[in-house]
Order: structure tokens, then C-alpha cells, then sequence
């Protein structure tokens, strides 16, 4: 694959000698560049941020709001990809991808990872929303309210009417998706260790989190860190860490980024 896959936008700057790839599966309203600061952050991790259809550079792509067609879709690209030690990582609605995905790889017979990270997210099996909870039938003004709450949205594109005009569409999309969501993780055992994180402030409980250990015969590390729902903001070291250990790899010391880089970075994410 000489040219970046549609799905993997990433791809050509892939780190060759790394111990891993890891496949990122973004937040519902997020794409690729949630992870845009991962990226090269390990040397030994290959962060491989994955990009849904309808947002970023993807955005005259139709969404896809129903996990059974677009696992599918992404999982063809990822078992191409797939060579040598994965790992697939999945925030929040992303963790409903990356179980889903690991199930679809091992039933087509593709190279399962070696580690599943599934990040806020409860485990067992699916529910209907709580009340109060955000849903594709929430008001656009219960959506703000709930994404500002969370902190995972800058304030500018919520507070900006054509920004926010953009983007609770995707919200509302993915939102459908998981209120469509009722499978399970494949209804089987997933072939692979399981490594559970979540921030102490989230609202997912610790036996929420423990309920992923029904969805692997193998083991089942549970990990918690300072934070709340986006906690892997401020703990992506701690995170990568508990990654190397789960994996049994080495995680080999990043250079601190220069001022010039650090503002560099900040402003990409205030555009975003």
C-alpha cells in the first residue's frame, strides 16, 4: 500500500522499527486527528489513527450510522494492514468498533490483535440509554450541554453556529449508531487480552469496566487514571505505559517536544 488507505490517513508516516501498530478508533463526533499527538509520540508504538467516514478528510463521504455495515468496511483496510504485532485501541464509542472489529478479523480468518484497549466504556452487554443520557433523538441544545460537560469538544465549535452546524451532525450520527448497537461484541468470546481504562471522574463504574472480563477467556487488566471521560488527553504516557506492559514490550523514552512544537500543537487543536 504505497498510498495512504482511505481509512488510515496516517499510514505513509508509519514508524518501521516500531513493536506494535496500534489502530485508534475515535469518540462519537471525533475522527483521526484525535490522535494526531500520539503519533510518533512512541517509538515503539506505530499509532495508526483511524478515520470514519463523513468527517475531516472524509467528509464527502457518506457517515455510516450502523456498527454491522461499517465495521465491515474498516475492517478490510485493517487486516491489510495488519502485519506484524497490533494492538486496537478504542475510545468510548470507538471501543464498541475496536471489540467489534477484533470479532469481525477472527471470524474471516485476518491476523487478530495481540492486545484490545477499550477505553470508557462499560462492558457486558448492550442497554438502552439511561435517562438523561445523549441519544440521536437528544435536542441540539442537550447535545452542547452534554458535550461541554464531558470536555471532549472545543467551546469555539460549539459555541460558533456555523461550526456546531457542521459537526452535531456527525455527533447525531454516531449517537444513532450506538443507539442501534445491540450485537454484543461479536455474542462470543473475543480471541484476544483485554486491557480496560477509564478516568476515575468518568461516569462508568469500576464493575462496569470489570463486565469486559465476560468478553475474553484470557486475561483482563483493568486500568484507571486521573481524569475524567477524555482523561487520555493529560495520561498519554501513563497510557502508552500501561499498553507496554499488557503487550510485554519495551516503550522506549520520547524526546521532550520544544516550545516551538508544544505552541505548534495547541494551535492545531484550537483549529479543530
Amino acid at each position: 500500500m504505497a498510498a495512504s488507505p482511505r481509512f488510515l490517513p496516517y499510514w505513509t508516516g508509519r514508524q518501521h522499527g516500531a513493536e506494535a501498530t496500534v489502530f485508534c478508533l475515535p469518540h462519537a463526533g471525533g475522527g483521526a486527528s484525535t490522535y494526531h499527538r500520539w503519533v510518533g509520540a512512541d517509538p515503539a508504538l506505530d499509532v495508526q489513527p483511524v478515520q470514519l467516514p463523513g468527517r475531516e478528510d472524509l467528509i464527502g463521504m457518506a457517515p455510516v450510522p450502523d456498527a454491522e455495515r461499517l465495521v465491515p468496511m474498516l475492517g478490510a483496510q485493517i487486516a491489510d494492514a495488519s502485519v506484524g504485532r497490533t494492538v486496537l485501541f478504542g475510545h468510548s464509542m470507538g471501543a464498541v468498533l475496536a471489540a467489534e472489529l477484533t470479532a469481525w478479523l477472527h471470524r474471516h480468518n485476518a491476523p487478530v490483535p495481540a492486545l484490545l484497549v477499550v477505553s470508557s466504556r462499560r462492558g457486558g452487554a448492550p442497554r438502552r440509554p439511561a435517562a438523561g443520557q445523549l441519544t440521536a433523538h437528544s435536542s441540539d441544545e442537550e447535545l452542547v450541554a452534554g458535550l461541554l460537560r464531558m470536555g471532549g469538544t472545543h467551546r469555539e465549535v460549539l459555541e460558533d453556529p456555523q461550526l456546531r452546524a457542521l459537526f452535531l451532525p456527525t455527533v447525531r450520527n454516531d449517537l444513532l449508531l450506538l443507539d442501534r448497537y445491540r450485537r454484543g461484541y461479536g455474542d462470543r468470546e473475543l480471541p484476544v487480552p483485554l486491557l480496560v481504562c477509564a478516568g476515575r471522574d468518568d461516569t462508568v463504574s469500576p464493575d462496569e469496566l470489570a463486565d469486559w472480563a465476560t468478553h475474553t477467556a484470557l486475561e483482563c487488566r483493568v486500568r484507571t487514571f486521573p481524569g475524567g471521560h477524555f482523561y487520555l488527553r493529560e495520561q498519554r504516557r501513563d497510557l502508552f505505559r500501561a499498553v507496554h506492559e499488557a503487550l510485554g514490550t519495551t516503550g522506549l523514552p520520547s524526546p521532550a517536544p520544544s516550545r516551538k512544537e508544544h505552541h505548534a500543537a495547541d494551535a492545531a487543536d484550537a483549529a479543530r
